[in-house]
Parts: C-alpha cells; structure tokens; sequence
C-alpha cells in the first residue's frame, strides 16, 4: 500500500485504509456486534443490538421491515427539512452584483 499524510492532523495512513466504527454488546450473555464504514457510533450500537437479537430469534423479518420503514420515513422527512433550508440559502454573488 502507498503511505500518505493527512494535511490536517499531520497523520501518516495507508491509502485504501478505511475509518470504521465497532460495537460489541452483551443481551442476555449473546453477544452482538455492529461494524459501520465512517465514524458511526449509534449505527454501529445499533446494529449489534440488532445481531443480539436476531441470534436470539427476538427479532422477526416483519419487525425488521417494519424498522426499514420507520427508517425511510426518518430519510425522507430529513431530506424535506434540508429541501426547506436550502430555499432559505443566499447567494452572496448575487448580492455584489447590486
């Protein structure tokens, strides 16, 4: 792998090295765990509290769908909240325009 620099912190990393975030958890002495690409926590806890439960069989494919579902309802209100604040956005070109 090539080694490069991160010009922020001055860090040296591999290229083609990816961040990840891990969780382990414990429900009931079975253990779950979650591994998310990117700094995510909460998806990460999540998704190990999620394999805990599915190795329990706690966890059904309609509760799974029903969690998809709720999941793109949350997408779909954040991207109408970001379409509201955009219209809000000003383009500062314009003003030196004037």
């Amino acid at each position: 792998m090539l080694r490069a620099e991160d010009s922020l912190d001055q860090q040296e990393f591999l290229l083609g090295e990816a961040l990840t975030t891990s969780c382990e958890v414990s429900i009931n002495t079975v253990p779950g765990y979650g591994l998310c690409l990117g700094e995510e926590p909460v998806r990460a806890y999540c998704s190990a509290v999620l394999d805990s439960l599915r190795e329990q069989n706690l966890i059904d494919p309609v509760s799974i769908a029903a969690l998809q579902s709720m999941h793109d309802k949350l997408i779909e209100d954040q991207r109408a909240e970001y379409a509201q604040i955009l219209r809000t956005q000003v383009d500062f070109k314009l003003l030196e325009q004037e």
